[in-house]
């Protein structure tokens, strides 16, 4: 089975910048999963970075959670 994703993004798209009003602000991240199940795409959400406390935690853990879900994607991970 052929599988795809598109590109991973990060709202807010200032979060690798140190700007502070980022730290009251949800993130997200997203991309779009394509497979035979779902032709025209699945969206992905991923959230896990809010908890953190400071600015510097929150970007740390967005670029962990984005390696991990590439990571998982390269090795044949789907929905």
């Amino acid at each position: 089975m052929k599988t795809h994703h598109s590109q991973i993004k990060v709202y807010p798209v200032s979060w690798d910048k140190n700007i502070k009003s980022n730290l009251k602000t949800t993130w997200e991240i997203q991309y779009k999963f394509y497979c035979t199940d779902y032709p025209q795409g699945y969206t992905v959400r991923l959230k896990g970075m809010n908890r953190a406390k400071t600015l510097e935690e929150k970007q740390f853990l967005t670029k962990q959670i984005i390696n991990i879900e590439l990571d998982n994607l390269k090795k044949g991970f789907n929905l």
